[in-house]
């Protein structure tokens, strides 16, 4: 265990708590929040840059790096508030002991959506290999990170049109590059930020 275990696992023992006493029907709804979270900023990532990029000149990187926050964040929103009034209008009534176990289940694995999610975001920025080497030593991190790739991927029936995730984050991070001539074979060492990214991605994830 590293520093970064330590990080991790407080944060897993936050979300536990917190899971323990918002219940089931919270976590349930968190869980969904979440996922759709994902879904829904990875599918929307490269669109999102093309439509940015028509009308300013900045890195793609940056804009996938926003747009990716920004779509999962509201995404998560839109169903707390959906998921506050149902429980509301519904009258339903807390579970007692069963919903705060449960609850306290859910919590845990909406921390380790959240947590896989933000070290998505960590590839993106430039930072030295020490830190991702930090990252790949701990025991959590490696896990947790596969957790973005494998939701979006698993809920393919979802988006039909765009089941890989590595391939529609090449598409986002190295928008306005030729896809034709060689989709998969960047060039190695890699020359932009975009290339390094995509290249630790397919390390990470080969099966992507």
């Amino acid at each position: 265990m590293n520093w970064v275990d330590l990080i991790i696992a407080l944060l897993l023992l936050v979300s536990l708590i917190i899971g323990a006493r918002r219940g089931l029907f919270s976590g349930v709804n968190g869980l969904l929040g979440l996922a759709f979270g994902i879904i829904v900023s990875i599918t929307y990532a490269d669109k999102i840059t093309a439509k940015v990029l028509s009308h300013m000149r900045i890195s793609p990187v940056m804009i996938t790096f926003v747009s990716l926050i920004i779509f999962f964040v509201l995404t998560y929103l839109i169903f707390k508030i959906l998921g506050f009034l149902f429980y509301k209008f519904a009258e339903l009534k807390p579970l007692g002991k069963i919903g705060r176990v449960t609850g306290a289940i859910l919590g845990v694995f909406e921390g380790g959506i959240v947590i896989g999610f933000v070290l998505i975001l960590i590839m993106l920025l430039p930072l030295p290999e020490r830190a991702f080497s930090e990252l790949d030593n701990s025991f959590f991190a490696p896990g947790l990170r596969g957790t973005t790739p494998f939701i979006y991927e698993e809920t393919a029936f979802l988006h039909p049109q765009s089941p890989n995730f590595i391939e529609k984050m090449k598409q986002a991070l190295m928008y306005g590059t030729d896809f034709s001539e060689n989709q998969r074979n960047l060039r190695f060492p890699p020359e932009t930020q975009a290339e390094k990214i995509i290249q630790r991605m397919e390390y990470y994830f080969p099966s992507s």
